[in-house]
């Protein structure tokens, strides 16, 4: 990544940490750590940048003085788990198309030959699943966007609908990782080789290639493991 891409993502990152909607659905958007805190650190550097900032041509200044901060006052553990959910868990959704195709391929099972197990354990993660997805549906009617977040979306050039759509996909994502984990995360590599070849017969039907399946459960092999927080759900 050219290192003006990268303090453009993570302006970005650094916005979307300081919405009041953010705050609101800390929970949902699996930010770790004391979010109230880490917006009172950054507001002032956010401020003078953008009071002195036109345009945005000086690579790592902004996120350097935003990172100062937090390193005054967070531990190092903190920080590497914000910089992770800035990584893995923000509104970048097209990092997870993991999470995407399996929770379609739960509802679509029945489209490919499947083994009777599966179905019934998938059938138990739609049901979990629908009323999940439901709640947070009613979370995000109740919403109100403040006068902060309406800036920050003018800043990111971005509508509030799609500051939305954003958020809802990455909660949904994020409901789907947890019900996965309790209902697939103790299966066999056996099982687990069963269901990836349905993915794949279920890829295949539907014109999507073999190299954009993921394993399933391969979303959460890395730092966002931690992230998820599967001990509290």
């Amino acid at each position: 990544m050219h290192p003006l891409e990268y303090e453009l993502h993570w302006e970005r990152v650094w916005n979307y940490l300081m919405l009041d909607a953010a705050k609101a659905l800390q929970h949902q958007l699996c930010i770790p750590g004391n979010l109230a805190k880490l917006q009172q650190c950054a507001l002032g550097v956010l401020e003078d940048h953008y009071r002195t900032s036109e345009f945005n041509l000086e690579s790592g200044l902004l996120i350097s003085n935003l990172t100062l901060q937090l390193r005054q006052n967070f531990t190092e553990i903190e920080v590497l788990r914000f910089f992770a959910w800035g990584d893995y868990l923000s509104g970048l959704v097209f990092s997870r198309v993991g999470e995407f195709f399996w929770s379609t391929a739960v509802f679509g099972i029945a489209e490919v030959d499947h083994p009777d197990w599966l179905a019934m354990r998938f059938s138990e993660m739609r049901d979990e699943l629908s009323v999940r997805w439901e709640q947070l549906n009613q979370e995000l009617i109740q919403l109100r966007f403040s006068d902060l977040d309406r800036t920050i979306c003018e800043r990111l050039d971005i509508s509030e609908e799609t500051l939305l759509t954003s958020i809802r996909m990455v909660s949904h994502y994020n409901a789907f990782a947890h019900i996965w984990h309790r209902r697939m995360g103790q299966s066999t590599p056996e099982e687990l080789m069963e269901v990836y070849a349905l993915g794949k017969s279920l890829g295949a039907k539907r014109d999507v290639f073999e190299t954009a399946i993921c394993f399933p459960g391969a979303w959460e092999t890395g730092p966002q493991r931690e992230l998820f927080n599967f001990e509290l759900k």
